[in-house]
């Protein structure tokens, strides 16, 4: 595994990276960043609604790397608790501390590189829409 971040070192994290060939991933990640039902990205509801329990599973937390120039990598992890899902962005680069890009729960990542518009109604739970 890639980079565990202290908010991971005892969850369930799993390689995320075979879910963004199948089917609903795209639909079912932007769900999450925005206050749309899954048909508004053109994709099957069954499909994108299945990979969104996925994403949200308590037992089995993705994570997936994205690698940029010059060494650089963006991480992504998805985690569920008991009372929220969210989805955490890094910045990470080998030898240097871990940035933290944005995250849909900034109550739990602070305000450094999270996205303080967010609506209050909206941070730091994420339901499931169908």
């Amino acid at each position: 595994m890639a980079m565990a971040r202290h908010w991971y070192s005892s969850a369930p994290v799993v390689d995320g990276l075979p879910f963004l060939d199948e089917a609903g991933f795209w639909a079912a990640h932007l769900v999450d960043l925005c206050d749309e039902s899954l048909e508004a990205f053109g994709a099957d509801a069954g499909d994108a609604g299945a990979m969104l329990e996925r994403l949200h599973d308590k037992s089995a937390w993705p994570m997936f790397t994205v690698p940029l120039k010059g060494g650089f990598s963006i991480v992504v992890h998805y985690n569920s608790g008991e009372e929220y899902t969210s989805t955490d962005y890094f910045l990470v680069h080998q030898g240097s501390p871990d940035a933290v890009l944005a995250s849909t729960d900034q109550d739990r990542t602070g305000q450094s590189g999270c996205r303080p518009t967010q609506p209050a109604h909206v941070r730091g739970r994420r339901q499931l829409r169908r």
